[in-house]
Formats: C-alpha cells, sequence, structure tokens
C-alpha cells in the first residue's frame, strides 16, 4: 500500500482524481479485451433435455447482477476508504456527519441488494427445482422430486 502525500487538499484531489481515471481505463481495457460470454445451453441429467432458454436468460441476468453488485462493493470500499483517510481536522473531517451517514447508507443499501439477490436466487432454484420435478417422469430417481407422503422414517 502506498500513502501519497499533497502539499494541499487541491493537489490530493488531483492524485485521487488521476488515480480512478486510471482504475477506470484499467477496468474499460480488461472489459474490451474479455468480451462477454456467449449465451450458453446446458443438458439437465433429469430429463435429458435442454434447459429452456428462458431459464438460461434468468440464470445470466442474476451472473449480471452479481457482476454489477460486484462493482457496487468494490466502488463502496473505496469510498469507506476515501471517508477513513480524511484529516481529522479542518473543514472536512472523517468523521463529519454527512460523510459518515452517506457510508453507512451506501453498505445498508449494498447489504440490502445482496439480500434481495440471494432471494430472488433462492426462489429461482426452487421454482426450477419443482418444474424439473413435474416434468421428470421418474420422480423417484430425484430426491428433492420425492412427496412428503411417500417417505418413511424409520426409528432403529
Amino acid at each position: 500500500m502506498f500513502k501519497l502525500r499533497a502539499q494541499d487538499a487541491r493537489a490530493r484531489q488531483e492524485w485521487v482524481n488521476r488515480l480512478r481515471a486510471v482504475a477506470e481505463l484499467h477496468a474499460m481495457a480488461v472489459a474490451h479485451n474479455n468480451p462477454p460470454l456467449l449465451p450458453r445451453e446446458h443438458v439437465t441429467p433429469g430429463n435429458g433435455g435442454l434447459q429452456s432458454s428462458s431459464t438460461l436468460a434468468v440464470w445470466d441476468a442474476f451472473s449480471a447482477v452479481k457482476d454489477h453488485l460486484f462493482r457496487a462493493e468494490q466502488s463502496n470500499f473505496l469510498l469507506a476508504r476515501a471517508i477513513d483517510d480524511l484529516p481529522t481536522c479542518g473543514d472536512v473531517r472523517h468523521v463529519d456527519n454527512d460523510l459518515l451517514l452517506l457510508k453507512a447508507a451506501s453498505h445498508a443499501m449494498l447489504l440490502s441488494l445482496s439480500q434481495c439477490l440471494y432471494i430472488l436466487q433462492h426462489q429461482q432454484s426452487t421454482a426450477s427445482d419443482i418444474g424439473s420435478c413435474k416434468s421428470s417422469k421418474a420422480n423417484s430417481d430425484n430426491p428433492n422430486c420425492s412427496s412428503s407422503h411417500s417417505k418413511k422414517k424409520f426409528v432403529l
């Protein structure tokens, strides 16, 4: 880790702006050199056929949301670090109420979005499990598809 010192706040802001510009150019270069993957088709073992393209589109959308969320978390980390690195005295300090509120609100928002994504993924996987059970002819082959009344509990 490097600590850069500037003579005044303006010089420090110039350093930060240049570092952000370099990071953004690097991210754009990486994105340009690594194009997004093409939609894929999967063969499911349960029914031997191809999954519907709508299901794959949903999972591709989840993947895109994860990528966006990851980038937002990185930005939030940089924001928190920038706030923490502010001086302890002067007009703008690291304990400024508005900055602390911004830091807390952005962290809470990212947590909420992560939880929403988890809930949506769980609902989608549950719905796809139910759909594969209905389309499968041999439900007894899949332990997730067996009904509750067909399960017997044995006590040894």
